[in-house]
């Protein structure tokens, strides 16, 4: 199994479709950083997309896949952040499951 940013591949299965999954997390992207009370509300802003984004993926029926990183869990904000997405998608029906279990439902 291969996993990127577009989606999930099985790679036993050639001819199997690539699964679309969304990647959330808290990568910035482009090289501007904020500064000052910018900083504050860009943290806010990154926080409130998260679970936004999250909760939209997954009533739409769509697979979601959380990108953290440990330092993003030593920021209060963020780890609350994700915990607060992770509560989101699994009230509104979302299924945890690790690649492995993935690939066992696709191979059965």
């Amino acid at each position: 199994m291969l996993a990127d940013e577009n989606g999930v591949r099985f790679l036993r299965d050639p001819d199997a479709p690539v699964v679309r999954a969304r990647v959330l997390g808290f990568r910035a992207s482009g090289d501007r950083h904020p500064l000052g009370d910018d900083r504050k509300a860009a943290e806010s802003w990154r926080c409130r997309v998260l679970a936004a984004e999250v909760a939209r993926t997954v009533r739409r029926g769509g697979l979601v896949r959380i990108n953290i990183r440990a330092k993003d869990l030593k920021r209060p904000q963020r780890r609350d952040a994700v915990l607060a997405a992770v509560d989101a998608a699994l009230e509104l029906g979302a299924v945890p499951a690790t690649y492995a279990t993935r690939a066992v439902a696709r191979a059965a």
